[in-house]
């Protein structure tokens, strides 16, 4: 028998940090800790937009965080027709963190939310829980006053294919003509579309020493360097190491 799926917020079960933790390690690769403008404003997610942060449990058991936050953005009556008049930047990730926060903080009413993440440990993925995450990401964006859903997407299989522009990899098929990427497909099917590139969505920079120690690899001297789990290359130079992913912006219409 399946477990009872439970989703609650994060705010109401302060007692779930520990295993937030846990989890979150396991999801995500090291380096991916390490964004200067997560770091500075990730702590004040679950005080500022509580009901964009919740937990979903199978049973007794934490498998699946969902975090995102919401913003002032020009949005359509009809945005699955139309789009976004005014283009979302390049700067996709990083970008919608200070903004969200900004906005929050001037008392501007929330008209557009945006999924940060979604993270699953390699152990439980592949049940379905993505999905009902999405699912909960578009009832708070509506309860809450939104329009609509965007995402800043991470690729899922991007890592696979580092050497590949973003739009060049978007265009890869599977051999029964499906979209290579899973994740991408998964919004796709649950009626998001794409609105563009966000080439410079995160900034994770750092010292040579640092990558080496967050990978546990040896860098070379200089140039691109293939590290696992990104997307893209990391730039070496000197001693200096940086990393800057590209991600999708999507629109979840939330009718």
């Amino acid at each position: 028998m399946m477990p009872t799926l439970n989703l609650v917020r994060l705010a109401d079960r302060p007692d779930l940090s520990p295993a937030v933790n846990e989890l979150m390690n396991a999801a995500w690769p090291r380096f991916m800790m390490e964004d200067p403008v997560s770091n500075r404003l990730w702590p004040r997610l679950r005080t500022t937009f509580p009901s964009f942060q919740l937990a979903l449990l199978a049973g007794e058991d934490l498998v699946c965080v969902g975090n995102a936050v919401a913003f002032h953005w020009p949005v359509p009556a009809n945005p699955a027709q139309d789009g976004l008049p005014d283009p979302l930047p390049d700067t996709g990730w990083d970008w919608v963190m200070e903004r969200a926060f900004q906005d929050a903080d001037a008392g501007l009413p929330a008209t557009l939310a945006s999924a940060l993440a979604i993270s699953i440990p390699p152990a439980h993925r592949g049940r379905g829980y993505a999905r009902v995450m999405l699912g909960a990401f578009k009832a708070a964006a509506a309860a809450a006053g939104c329009r609509a859903l965007v995402a800043p997407v991470r690729p899922t299989r991007k890592a696979e294919r580092p050497e590949l522009s973003m739009a060049d990899y978007l265009a890869q098929r599977d051999p029964q003509g499906r979209r290579f990427d899973p994740w991408v497909g998964l919004h796709e099917s649950l009626g998001a579309c794409i609105l563009g590139i966000c080439h410079n969505s995160m900034t994770i920079p750092g010292s040579r020493a640092d990558w080496q120690n967050w990978t546990g690899l040896e860098a070379p001297a200089s140039g691109p360097w293939v590290v696992p789990d990104a997307l893209v290359p990391v730039w070496v130079e000197g001693e200096t190491a940086t990393y800057v992913e590209p991600n999708v912006w999507m629109l979840h219409p939330l009718a």
